[in-house]
């Protein structure tokens, strides 16, 4: 696992004017100065995009857009302002805690992932594009991507390094060992036919197919946050960062964690001293058991999880309803 770490000014820019955040400060200078400089119009057109903005800027469609309404000569205007300016010193200055941070815990992550883990990262670098770290940013994109900034990561540097190994995994998991079988029939999209297409179409021809498309996603995700936003959050701050992690209203992971947590447990072999210093009070309400297949890699590890009766039982979701497995 390896980072390069790119600071790009159309991206910073992109970032403040969209504003997720809704940052006073970003609105005023959108209101005062970005209007007189893009128009209304642009700016809406890039406020609409808040969510995506990542996916926008990193698929081509932003160059395009700047061609097709002459922005190069105003974004370079943007650029020379005081406010940009600011943003930009302070990101570069960020990116540099950051990389040099990463410098330091690199092989010691990576032998940790290969030996406790048992994963195999891969040697190639990852792009992460940074923005200022107010403007909360934490996403990969096409499992290719990572984008990131956050306010917390100036607090506690660990976090950075917990998170950005988060993000990284997404581009790792799921692969060619371990590809559950409703992301499978979606990631096999024939290339005449657009995401938003596909997807429809095996919702339409297979019950249940969002259901066990998102079970799978998210015993996944909650494994991802187990090694990192947990395990490795915890041995880089010498303190339990076992409550860190998705748990809102708008997207929780709680249930899975409580379901997967005792597995997770067996699979690291944790002594009673070490499961006591990560969850204080936890409790074996009775006996969770690995093969040792199921402790070879952590995608053997995750496919077990997925074909566990009892997390399935429990959690309500359905077997996929056509004649497919796991692939070995």
């Amino acid at each position: 696992m390896d980072f390069k770490f790119i600071m790009d000014k159309n991206y910073l820019m992109l970032k403040m004017i969209s504003n997720r955040n809704n940052i006073e400060e970003l609105t005023q200078w959108k209101n005062s100065i970005i209007v007189n400089i893009l128009g209304i119009k642009i700016v809406e057109e890039i406020e609409v995009r808040r969510e995506t903005i990542e996916e926008f800027f990193i698929s081509g469609d932003f160059k395009q857009f700047v061609l097709d309404n002459h922005l190069n000569s105003k974004i370079n205007q943007i650029i020379k302002e005081e406010l940009f300016s600011q943003y930009y010193k302070e990101t570069l200055k960020y990116l540099s805690l950051i990389q040099n941070t990463w410098f330091k815990f690199k092989n010691g992550i990576n032998n940790w992932l290969k030996e406790t883990i048992k994963l195999s990262p891969s040697k190639k670098p990852v792009s992460v594009y940074i923005s200022h770290p107010k403007l909360n940013t934490g996403k990969c994109v096409d499992q290719k991507y990572i984008f990131w900034g956050h306010w917390k990561g100036i607090e506690d540097i660990n976090y950075n390094i917990a998170y950005l190994c988060h993000e990284n995994l997404h581009v790792l998991l799921p692969n060619s060992n371990c590809m559950p079988p409703a992301m499978k029939l979606y990631y096999e999209k024939s290339e005449n036919s657009s995401n938003q297409e596909h997807w429809d179409g095996l919702n339409a021809t297979i019950e249940n197919y969002y259901k066990i498309f998102d079970f799978e996603f998210d015993v996944i995700h909650t494994v991802i946050e187990l090694i990192c936003d947990n395990e490795l959050y915890t041995i880089l701050s010498s303190n339990s960062k076992y409550g860190e992690g998705h748990n809102s209203l708008d997207y929780s992971l709680a249930k899975y964690k409580e379901l997967i947590l005792p597995y997770w447990i067996v699979y690291l072999e944790l002594s009673p001293m070490e499961i006591k210093e990560r969850v204080p009070n936890f409790v074996f309400k009775e006996n969770r058991f690995l093969d040792k297949k199921d402790k070879l890699t952590i995608e053997s590890f995750i496919q077990f999880l997925i074909n566990n009766a009892t997390i399935r039982k429990a959690l309500e979701v359905p077997d996929l309803a056509i004649d497919t497995n796991l692939k070995k």
